[in-house]
């Protein structure tokens, strides 16, 4: 397979491919990438993967750095709301386990409320724990300005923080 990755132009169509091929090198941004012996490809939401028929790597590219890929001709969605991941495993969602572990602890909320405190900012560390588990914990707060100077100082330092309301 050949492909085709280009900061310049979407491809919408296999004729904006065949177009783009006309062009000459000079004509085309630094960024530009033509590879031939691609035998698989992954899109993941950060990495455009190229393997050869051996399973090498021959390209790995931000896929945010580019507006389209081609694949034989073929235009591949990697922006916009038609984008799929394709080739890879399904990421862990770590809101969701940041969800289901605020509601493991969500017999501390009462106490919390009645000590004054309205906000909660929860964190999963980059650490992991005995089990291969991400470490988690959470902070309370009486009022929302230290509870969202607290959730911009974690989002900096850990792999993820969300902020909840204590009082509805």
């Amino acid at each position: 397979m050949d492909a085709i990755l280009t900061t310049a132009i979407n491809f919408n169509s296999k004729e904006d491919v065949e177009i783009y091929k006309q062009f000459s090198p000079e004509a085309l941004p630094d960024g530009d990438r033509r590879y031939s012996g691609v035998s698989a490809f992954k899109i993941g939401f950060e990495n455009i993967v190229l393997l050869d028929q051996g399973g090498y790597l021959i390209a790995k590219k931000p896929r945010r750095a580019f507006k389209s890929l081609a694949i034989d001709g073929e235009p591949v969605k990697i922006n916009g709301p038609e984008f799929k991941r394709i080739g890879c495993d399904e990421p862990k969602d770590d809101k969701a386990a940041l969800n289901d572990f605020l509601l493991k602890v969500g017999d501390t909320v009462q106490e919390a409320i009645d000590n004054g405190m309205q906000f909660r900012v929860a964190w999963m560390s980059y650490i992991k724990d005995d089990d291969g588990n991400n470490v988690m914990g959470y902070a309370d707060f009486a009022d929302s300005q230290t509870a969202e100077d607290e959730l911009d100082a974690r989002l900096k330092t850990e792999q993820e923080a969300i902020i909840i309301g204590l009082i509805n």
